[in-house]
């Protein structure tokens, strides 16, 4: 590895390109999935039902928009790699998904709006796995070093996403195994697509609680702290928008409210003072 020992790596100029392109992408998807959620057999990839669905997707573009954002604010690797990787980490899956139901997809049908939104959904998901692991790959070979740890999380931090990076991470690995099973309790219907798509978000941000375990840093976490929160307000906005897609009699229905509700308490936390302090405490 090449390393300046003087100078703290920042992110690289490609990587600066690619992050202000998925700002733009996220920003549209924001607008596709989320505000027109219950039109998108005009504006979506694919004519995703119940509205629920596509705003639950279209939540968690609001929240990675917001951490391109933070990241091209700051420009500092060792704050941006947890969201980078992250999001790299999710696009896979989503490209396994949607090469697994291609058919579902706006390629060919429905009006100009919405083939256009399927084939760049489409282009995007197969280019960007592969054109982003090269430049992380780059990047971390980049000269520089990482910023001295300053504020190591506390043990109950570390417990609380550890415990809440296993459930994720289970959520996630059952909506792709069996979508179709789980769609049963979860709080809206589900078809194999959305299941496997609201899956990759799950499994992603699982990854994510457990990767900022490994990088212990609270400053370094500030930027996945605030995409955490935001994620959560979304959800939670959207369960509100949509509540006639909702099974409020499911007892599942409030379990996944309170695993939300973990998420913006402890993205929350991570932007506090109060999380300051106790990662000072011995």
């Amino acid at each position: 590895m090449i390393v300046d020992s003087g100078t703290e790596r920042q992110l690289t100029g490609p990587l600066k390109v690619v992050a202000y392109v998925s700002l733009a992408l996220t920003a549209v998807a924001f607008v596709n999935l989320y505000l027109f959620a219950d039109h998108t057999d005009d504006y979506g990839p694919w004519t995703i039902t119940p509205p629920m669905s596509a705003a639950f997707l279209g939540a968690g573009y609001g929240a990675g928009f917001v951490l391109f954002l933070v990241a091209l604010r700051d420009h500092n690797w060792a704050r941006a790699r947890i969201g980078m990787i992250t999001v790299w980490f999710f696009t896979v899956f989503i490209l396994v998904a949607t090469l697994m139901h291609n058919d579902r997809f706006h390629l060919t049908d429905g009006p100009l709006s919405a083939r256009v939104a399927g084939w760049s959904w489409l282009i995007v998901y197969i280019a960007f796995p592969a054109v982003v692991a090269v430049l992380i790959v780059m990047q971390i070979r980049s000269r520089g070093v990482d910023p001295p740890v300053t504020r190591p999380m506390s043990q109950l931090l570390v417990v609380a996403l550890a415990v809440q990076g296993a459930v994720l991470l289970a959520t996630g690995v059952a909506l792709w195994a069996v979508p179709l099973r789980i769609s049963d309790s979860w709080p809206w219907a589900l078809t194999p697509l959305t299941g496997r798509a609201i899956g990759s978000w799950a499994l992603a941000l699982g990854f994510a609680a457990l990767y900022a375990i490994a990088e212990r840093d609270l400053p370094r976490l500030r930027p996945a702290a605030i995409t955490y929160f935001v994620f959560a307000v979304l959800e939670l906005s959207a369960l509100a928008r949509f509540a006639d897609d909702v099974r409020w009699d499911n007892r599942w229905t409030y379990v996944y409210i309170v695993v939300l509700l973990s998420i913006g308490a402890l993205g929350y936390y991570g932007l506090s003072n109060r999380a300051a302090r106790a990662s000072m405490t011995p």
